[in-house]
């Protein structure tokens, strides 16, 4: 399948995390939460707060794509060996009081759709991690994972956080093709990359 099957796939990892940012703090079936997070994108965000957004740092080996593969996404590819590197944001719908939950409940469950949503994943670590916003740090959970892509294998990384506050799904991913995944880079994209219009917020 190649690079070009590898990037296919990162187009499927942003409709995950929009169809997460549905269930947010509820898992539905997969079709379910797909159809859904159309409606939810279309719900526009309060007028008293802007709509929170990512400002990409600069990797080296990296250049941004001219054209992101959907709204409220940031993409930077690294040609030589078909890795990606995408910034992301999605609208937390409001649920029901009786489907509630705190904001890592609803980050876990999302990381949980996700995964369910990916060809072959195999989930190999999860822990805490920690955003950068312009109001200070924001708690957030990350995974590394592999899955498949067509007869290929790939690595993927993920850092989500759901933010009843901010109304907001906001992620990290990157991935490569099995083997190419570089930590440092990762590293570098999660302490360099900035959330604006946030709130600072643990769990």
């Amino acid at each position: 399948m190649g690079h070009r099957g590898i990037r296919r796939r990162v187009r499927l990892v942003v409709a995950l995390l929009a169809a997460a940012a549905l269930t947010g703090c509820a898992p539905t079936a997969p079709q379910d939460a797909q159809a859904g997070a159309v409606h939810a994108a279309d719900r526009p965000s309060p007028a008293s707060k802007p709509a929170a957004r990512w400002d990409p740092p600069a990797i080296d080996g990296y250049t941004r794509s001219e054209r992101a593969p959907g709204p409220g996404i940031v993409q930077l590819e690294d040609p030589s060996d078909a890795c990606v590197l995408q910034l992301t944001r999605s609208p937390l719908p409001a649920l029901p009081a009786d489907r509630s939950r705190d904001d890592r409940a609803a980050t876990e469950d999302a990381l949980d759709v996700s995964l369910q949503l990916l060809e072959g994943a195999e989930e190999t670590a999860r822990r805490d991690t920690t955003l950068t916003t312009d109001a200070g740090p924001m708690a957030a959970r990350e995974i590394a994972v592999t899955t498949s892509v067509g007869t290929q294998r790939a690595e993927l990384r993920m850092a989500l956080r759901a933010s009843a506050a901010d109304r907001a799904l906001v992620g990290l991913v990157h991935i490569c093709p099995a083997g190419a995944l570089d930590e440092a880079v990762w590293d570098a994209w999660v302490a360099g990359a900035t959330l604006r219009n946030t709130t600072a917020t643990t769990f």
